[in-house]
């Protein structure tokens, strides 16, 4: 029952929220993704007083090689839209506003969804053959693909790119962050950048 309402509020307040973002900015794509990271921490860190994930749904929902073979292949998904705390949530959807607004606005919704889902995916895959025993979380290296987009729409259009690879460098290697998975950083910057391209 406590789980049931948590999800109930959860969910009014994502939407609520995600509602908000979309008619004030116009954001179709930015706004629903916002939601469901925004759903996603809540849901799964309500436990520990919304601080943190437990490590039980880490087990089960991160991307991880040993979970991914023994058919458990949704978590190259569920593991885009979990976070390990707060911090982690905020940094992303600060990127996401910022890179996911510009993507969509230039390339379009439909394009926005296939290039932050197939980043995030290869990356989880590249990731977890690379690093088979570690779990991974989060949604950055798909919203780093919305960034390799941006590079990739700058180049075409001969616009200055030193200080977006000042960006560039900056996210993939975590913004000083511990605990980065540059793997997956840079395959979902690589990826969103040649699917980009026109």
């Amino acid at each position: 029952m406590h789980f049931l309402l948590i999800t109930f509020f959860a969910g009014l307040f994502s939407f609520i929220t995600g509602y908000y973002l979309y008619r004030k900015l116009k954001i179709p794509f930015t706004s629903f993704i916002f939601s469901l990271l925004l759903f996603a921490y809540l849901t799964t860190t309500s436990e520990n007083f919304f601080i943190s994930i437990p490590f039980n749904y880490v087990v089960d929902f991160a991307m991880n090689l040993d979970t991914f073979v023994r058919g458990k292949y949704y978590v190259a998904v569920t593991s885009i839209f979990l976070h390990f705390n707060f911090f982690h949530l905020f940094f992303n959807c600060f990127a996401l506003y910022l890179f996911g607004k510009f993507y969509e606005e230039v390339y379009g919704v439909k394009k926005a969804f296939i290039v932050f889902f197939l980043s995030g995916v290869i990356s989880n895959l590249a990731y977890s053959v690379a690093l088979p025993k570690v779990y991974s979380l989060g949604a950055s290296a798909a919203i780093l693909g919305m960034f390799g987009g941006v590079l990739s729409y700058k180049l075409q259009h001969k616009t200055s790119l030193l200080p977006d690879l000042v960006v560039a460098i900056f996210l993939v290697l975590g913004g000083g962050l511990p605990n980065v998975n540059i793997v997956a950083h840079l395959t979902g910057l690589v990826t969103g950048f040649l699917l980009s391209k026109k």
